[in-house]
């Protein structure tokens, strides 16, 4: 009987997340440099005795090459949680068991005595979510055919590698830290901050080119808000007068005079706001995705980019129903790659918005 399905579950390849550059160039992968070594372990327990094609497989054992897929699956899970080739599990990967993942949230800073006189509120975030995925898999009927003839499961009679039961053509892991430490503070007088540390990766093995694409992903961003309320431009001007020439009638009133015009905002019921917020933020992000190719020794960069963007904003919100929002945009991206160009954007402008509901 013919089987297919697909397997998904939670993940923990944690250990060898921060991988280090290999030998092999710059974007080789101590990783992946393990990964094929635990080749040759794998196929000595799995198997005994002389590949056929010693010339191809050297020090493999019968059946059981350097690109035998049942080979393959182990020797790339040990490489990519960090365990030894020599003890990792070597069963069907539809029996593995799910690992935990986490979210982590505290927010108890700001309630620590002296901490609540300054900040409003204080919280720190972690989180880390993993997922071992193959989209497809397949009953191999060639293994289905030869098993058992004279005695041993069929070969392939090109590779002289015994069949698998199953046909997994890609096997991908995924794993991000969302955020891998993350802060956000309100302090007592209505300034913020915020920072987040994000990276990801994601790891698809195709075990019919014998191709690992690798993509990371870092993203690093820093928050600054400050909150006016009850702001005056009349009280601001009088602010850079000096001291014998200020207005000293500071009663809040709708109507308000700047140089020569006056603006008069009488919407009826509306309640006027007369709020000011300054808002910037500074975001780095890095994603690179790399091709390992098995035996080549050449780790080549397919894509990505780096960009950084910085985006100050001033808004001013008089009342409820009009709003005046400065703001300022700029972005640089640098390819990973030759063929493209480093491109760099800025734009600004003014915004005015004008609401007639109540």
């Amino acid at each position: 009987a013919m089987q297919r399905g697909n397997i998904k579950m939670t993940y923990l390849p944690l250990a060898s997340f921060f991988d280090k550059q290999g030998t092999k160039g710059v974007n080789s992968s101590v990783n992946f440099e393990t990964f094929e070594a635990n080749r040759l372990i794998i196929s000595q327990r799995k198997g005994i005795g002389e590949h056929d094609n010693q010339e191809i497989n050297p020090g493999f054992t019968e059946g059981y090459g350097r690109y035998q897929q049942d080979v393959l699956i182990p020797a790339f899970l040990a490489a990519y949680t960090n365990r030894d080739a020599a003890s990792v599990d070597l069963g069907d990967i539809r029996n593995a068991l799910p690992m935990p993942n986490w979210k982590l949230t505290y927010n108890g800073l700001a309630k620590i005595k002296g901490l609540d006189k300054v900040f409003s509120s204080f919280s720190l975030t972690h989180g880390y979510k993993s997922t071992l995925s193959v989209s497809s898999f397949v009953t191999d009927l060639d293994y289905a055919a030869t098993l058992n003839v004279n005695g041993t499961d069929g070969k392939d009679i090109n590779s002289q590698n015994y069949y698998s039961s199953f046909e997994i053509p890609n096997l991908i892991i995924s794993e991000s830290f969302n955020p891998l430490i993350g802060l956000d503070m309100r302090f007592k007088n209505d300034l913020s901050l915020r920072f987040q540390y994000k990276t990801s990766r994601n790891l698809a093995m195709s075990f019919i080119d014998y191709q690992l694409s690798e993509q990371n992903t870092t993203d690093i961003t820093v928050g600054f808000g400050w909150k006016f309320k009850n702001f005056k431009f009349k009280k601001l001007a009088n602010f850079f007068k000096p001291k014998n020439k200020r207005n000293k009638d500071d009663k809040t009133k709708t109507k308000m005079k700047v140089g020569e015009m006056d603006f008069n905002f009488d919407f009826g019921k509306t309640i006027a706001k007369d709020e000011l917020n300054l808002k910037c933020d500074v975001s780095f992000r890095d994603d690179k995705t790399v091709n390992h190719i098995l035996d080549q020794d050449q780790s080549v960069a397919t894509r990505g980019m780096k960009t950084i963007r910085i985006s100050p904003s001033i808004e001013w919100i008089p009342n409820n129903r009009l709003t005046f929002r400065l703001f300022f945009d700029y972005t640089q991206t640098i390819p990973a790659v030759s063929t493209s160009f480093p491109i760099t954007s800025v734009k600004g402008g003014l915004t005015i918005r004008f609401s007639l509901s109540q």
